[in-house]
């Protein structure tokens, strides 16, 4: 599985040997172990990704951006008040939780969520959320609201 660009409501569950840039996910996720907002389980490459769901429930290994991870990780950020089994926690663009965006900085300035995003794979609308050029739907989730 390889994404340049990618769009999700329900997180990837294992990116092996893989790619993922310039993602998002809105989606609440559960599972037992090794669950992510993005990917549960990334063997390969997640970059400028940014996962904005409301919550993310395990037992086991859990992470904003990815629940247990081998692979490369770069730039990915997730919203800060995101719950992972029940407590927010923090992070840094380069580990599993990735590095906090708050509802001001997903919400205002130019659409790109910190400028992970950009034309022509992706249409983008200040106060909106990144819209592939194929979808239809922009707006902020009402869990960040």
């Amino acid at each position: 599985m390889r994404f340049q660009t990618c769009l999700t409501q329900q997180p990837i569950n294992h990116i092996y040997l893989s790619y993922s840039s310039n993602c998002y996910a809105t989606g609440a996720v559960s599972g037992t172990s090794s669950v992510g907002g993005v990917a549960g389980v990334n063997d390969g490459s997640i970059n400028n990704c940014v996962a904005l769901n409301q919550s993310i429930s395990a037992s086991g290994f859990a992470g904003r951006v990815i629940g247990t991870n081998s692979g490369t990780r770069t730039n990915n950020a997730a919203w800060v008040n995101m719950l992972v089994r029940g407590a927010t926690v923090s992070g840094a663009a380069g580990d599993k939780n990735g590095a906090d965006m708050t509802l001001i900085e997903i919400s205002s300035g130019d659409g790109t969520l910190g400028g992970r995003f950009s034309a022509p794979d992706w249409v983008i609308t200040a106060g909106k959320l990144p819209v592939l050029s194929s979808s239809q739907n922009s707006d902020i989730p009402a869990h960040i609201l």
